[in-house]
């Protein structure tokens, strides 16, 4: 079908210079096309230049929330954009733009691994939203270093596993609180709930054997492994509570199964 969009160009003495399509070039120079379709813009400034080249480039797939934000942020300072307006150039809502732009405030290695896709783009707002909680300006930094830190040993924790939306923002949420001085939410024990001695407790009643059960509990998480005969539960959490929750009620409900089994 040959280029579905055409190029566009502008003149430079007595030829024409892409201003936007280059990779659609390369492509159509691999086929050994000979004529493109190209739209001419009259002569355009290095300024305008840039802008098209951006705009271009935000419209790729393979583009991070990192580059998008940084590529936002510069036509929001060189081009004269708000972000309303630069939301009807790209194709965005507000919402959107700023919801990008609002990774920049991360710190560099943070900004880094949601470049790589270790963070998500969610998980890096839900940390810049608790960390703009934090009034002394001073203090925000250290306070994304510690979140970056608490991540990286969660996730150490979790064999390497990515953490979950929620246990980021739990992370974020606890250390931006103790920074400002306010005391974190603490998880309240339910009185259906089992402690963890009578959690024990109720594992030796169920079975005769446990062959293991691993807990390793930390000020950011938690994690909890049983192992019993060919079944095996596990669970890694940020809370040392809701990890025996977890395993309790899945213990629970293979205890319901062997009743059944039993009456059958």
């Amino acid at each position: 079908q040959g280029l579905l969009e055409p190029l566009i160009v502008t003149p430079r003495g007595k030829k024409y210079m892409i201003a936007a399509g280059e990779r659609r070039w390369r492509a159509c120079k691999s086929l050994k096309l000979k004529e493109v379709p190209c739209i001419i813009k009259p002569e355009l400034s290095d300024k305008e230049l840039t802008e098209l080249g951006i705009v271009e480039n935000i419209q790729r797939e393979d583009l991070t929330p990192i580059d998008e934000a940084n590529a936002y942020k510069f036509l929001i300072d060189n081009c004269g954009y708000t972000q309303r307006t630069l939301g009807k150039r790209v194709g965005r809502t507000m919402a959107a733009i700023n919801y990008k732009l609002s990774l920049l405030k991360l710190s560099p290695q943070l900004k880094k691994s949601v470049a790589k896709g270790e963070i998500t783009a969610t998980q890096g707002r839900s940390i810049v939203q608790s960390v703009n909680k934090v009034k002394d300006d001073s203090e925000k930094s250290k306070v994304l270093s510690d979140i970056k830190k608490k991540i990286d040993q969660a996730k150490k924790d979790n064999n390497g596993r990515k953490l979950d939306t929620k246990d980021v923002k739990i992370i974020a949420s606890q250390t931006a609180g103790n920074a400002s001085g306010k005391k974190p939410k603490t998880e309240h024990k339910s009185k259906s709930r089992t402690s963890k001695k009578a959690f024990s407790e109720g594992i030796n009643s169920i079975y005769n054997t446990v062959e293991k059960l691993h807990l390793t509990n930390g000020s950011a998480n938690a994690c909890a492994k049983l192992i019993i005969g060919d079944r095996t539960i596990e669970t890694c959490i940020t809370s040392t509570t809701k990890a025996f929750n977890r395993l309790n009620d899945a213990l629970t409900k293979i205890k319901k199964e062997k009743k059944l089994a039993g009456k059958k």
